[in-house]
C-alpha cells in the first residue's frame, strides 16, 4: 500500500475514533457521530455547559439509521433542495415548491418515516 494511502487511512481512523471526534464535535457544535462517544467522560462535561445538546444529539443518532448515499439517489435530494432555495429566492412560491417536494416523494433516506 503506498504510503499516503496508508497515511490516509491512518488520518481517517484517528479522526473518527470515539474520543478524537467528541472533542472535535463539541468545539464545533456538530453532533457526535455515533452512540459511544455520548459515554464518554468528556460528553457528560459538555451535556453540564449545553444541556440542550443531549436532546438533539440523541434524537439524531436514534432517528439516523445510515449514512446519505453518494450514489443516484442524491440526484433526487438536490432536486428537493434545489427547489426550497427556488423558494427562499423568490423564484418559486412556497406552494409550489411543497407540492414538487411532494410528488418527488423526497425523503432523507437514512431517517425513519
Amino acid at each position: 500500500m503506498p504510503q499516503r494511502v496508508q497515511g490516509a487511512w491512518d488520518f481517517i481512523k484517528w479522526f473518527t475514533s470515539p474520543a478524537e471526534h467528541l472533542k472535535y464535535a463539541t468545539q464545533t457544535g456538530h453532533l457526535p457521530l455515533r452512540k459511544s462517544e455520548t459515554k464518554l467522560p468528556a460528553y457528560k462535561a459538555y451535556l453540564a455547559k449545553f444541556p440542550w445538546s443531549a436532546v438533539v444529539s440523541s434524537a439524531n443518532l436514534d432517528n439516523v439509521t445510515k449514512a446519505r448515499p453518494t450514489s443516484p439517489p442524491i440526484r433526487a435530494s438536490r432536486r428537493h433542495w434545489d427547489s426550497i432555495q427556488a423558494v427562499l429566492l423568490g423564484k418559486m412560491d412556497a406552494a409550489a415548491g411543497a407540492v414538487q417536494r411532494r410528488a418527488a416523494g423526497q425523503r432523507h433516506p437514512g431517517v425513519r418515516q
